[in-house]
């Protein structure tokens, strides 16, 4: 849900919550005035959230410094804006509808190829000599993705 970002400011310590683009899979928090060091940072958090949530969204780039996500299903009013803040240089959640009322996917259109080389890419360091069927097996269990689009792309990276 929505608020003011007002509510979500500590007051005492004097910081926004911080968001970690590098939090593990499953783990990927958001909340309204989080604030990222790079807008990269909040897409790489948006994207990563939305998959592990099973939810499928898109960015739009309103001026250099703003970028919004939305849902794909035109009926779900899950939202989030972010924006460069002056103090401190940074980017901040300013409005964030944490709501979908649409239906979770296993064909996200989120786990586009960046995100599943970075994904396969961890797993290899850790397991050097997966198959690319162990590799197919580990991603749908980790991950919930079961679409032909994303196993597909999942072996062309094996390979």
């Amino acid at each position: 849900m929505s608020s003011d970002c007002e509510d979500d400011y500590d007051s005492e310590q004097g910081v926004w919550p911080q968001g970690n683009p590098t939090a593990p899979f499953g783990q990927v928090h958001l909340e309204l005035g989080m604030e990222f060091t790079t807008m990269d940072e909040f897409k790489r958090s948006v994207r990563k959230y939305n998959i592990q949530i099973g939810r499928s969204i898109k960015f739009s780039r309103v001026e250099p410094t703003k970028y919004k996500a939305i849902c794909w299903d035109k009926n779900c009013p899950w939202n989030i804006y972010c924006s460069r803040s002056n103090e401190p240089r940074s980017y901040q959640v300013k409005t964030f509808v944490d709501q979908h009322v649409c239906a979770r996917r296993h064909n996200n259109k989120s786990a586009d190829k960046v995100w599943v080389t970075e994904m396969l890419e961890e797993k290899i360091r850790d397991q050097k000599e997966i198959t690319c069927a162990e590799a197919e097996t580990w991603f749908k269990k980790e991950f919930n993705l079961l679409s032909s689009a994303n196993l597909h792309l999942l072996s062309s990276l094996c390979s």
